[in-house]
């Protein structure tokens, strides 16, 4: 019976409003239970599928949402990261640029120390060093500790880092820059200072220290006057035409005839120093002329009022005679 009731079917016709023939279709109720089941499963797989879909759309869509804000960061922090990365490169720029000063203060030092050539080490030199060693201590310090806060800087990629480092160089340029100044300073010091040791009279007034003083500085019998007056020189005794050198670096603001003192030369030193060279017998320098220390500027003889061949030397300071003996 069960059988019978499988091969039942059931009869579909489809009439037409025309006088064409009726449509009659014929299907077993098993295929079409088999059709029901099929649809039915095929609905719920279809239904399953989607809603699965639509939970991971929803997910998605969720996740999405939330990434977006960190999106923003990634690109803010990029961003920062470059602009820091920039910052690094100027500060390590200028780093560099400080170093080289550094090195050429470090030369303009050496520089300074060859100008101040003592064997006796004197308060100029020795503040020379000391200034140095604590310049170059401290320089070296804040260099190392910029350098420092600029690796510390690259690795972490902190601001606040990177603007302490700006801070530190800044302070060590500035610190670099008074150096400069004070180094600059201190240079022309010593170079006045030389100037002024090799302008200051000094020594023998005649090439190889020929001759001997005949008549001392201050008050003598004058051997043409006939009586007592004051020397303001010294006469150094020596033959004709022998070398009479300046005793200094001066320029030469007097050459010629000079009353009483025959064929004279006078030199100005500056610093308030000046010499006279009297009683010459041939003069080797015109005015205007600059002379160093040893160069000859006449030559011996007894020009003027002079009882025989000697080289009168005079030394004023500031205007005053003073005792040529001081300066041997």
């Amino acid at each position: 019976m069960f059988e019978d009731n499988q091969n039942e079917k059931v009869t579909i016709q489809i009439v037409p409003e025309t006088e064409e023939d009726v449509f009659t279709l014929k299907i077993a109720k098993k295929w079409i239970k088999f059709a029901v089941y099929f649809i039915i499963i095929s609905l719920v797989l279809i239904t399953g599928i989607l809603s699965y879909y639509y939970y991971q759309f929803n997910a998605a869509r969720r996740e999405i949402r939330f990434l977006v804000p960190y999106k923003q960061k990634v690109e803010n922090l990029r961003e920062k990261n470059d602009y820091l990365q920039s910052k690094l490169s100027k500060l390590s720029n200028k780093t560099e640029e400080i170093k080289e000063q550094f090195n050429q203060i470090k030369k303009e030092n050496h520089k300074i120390k060859e100008m101040i050539d003592f064997k006796n080490k004197d308060d100029l030199s020795s503040k020379t060093d000391a200034k140095s060693r604590d310049s170059s201590t401290t320089a070296s310090n804040k260099l190392a500790e910029s350098q420092t806060v600029a690796q510390t800087a690259h690795s972490v990629a902190s601001g606040v880092l990177i603007n302490a480092t700006k801070q530190n160089l800044s302070s060590l340029n500035k610190g670099i820059t008074q150096r400069k100044k004070d180094l600059s300073t201190l240079k022309q010091e010593v170079i006045d200072y030389k100037d002024y040791l090799s302008s200051k009279p000094k020594g023998w007034p005649i090439l190889g220290h020929k001759g001997r003083i005949t008549s001392g500085y201050g008050y003598r019998f004058h051997p043409v006057e006939k009586k007592r007056i004051f020397h303001e020189g010294i006469d150094i005794g020596v033959w004709y035409n022998h070398k009479v050198i300046a005793t200094g670096q001066a320029k030469v603001v007097f050459s010629g005839w000079k009353s009483g003192y025959g064929r004279a030369v006078v030199l100005d030193h500056g610093y308030g120093y000046r010499t006279l060279y009297g009683h010459n017998n041939k003069l080797l320098v015109r005015t205007g002329e600059v002379v160093k220390r040893g160069e000859p500027i006449a030559l011996s003889g007894n020009s003027g009022r002079s009882t025989g061949p000697h080289v009168h030397y005079e030394v004023l300071v500031n205007g005053h005679h003073t005792n040529p003996k001081q300066f041997f």
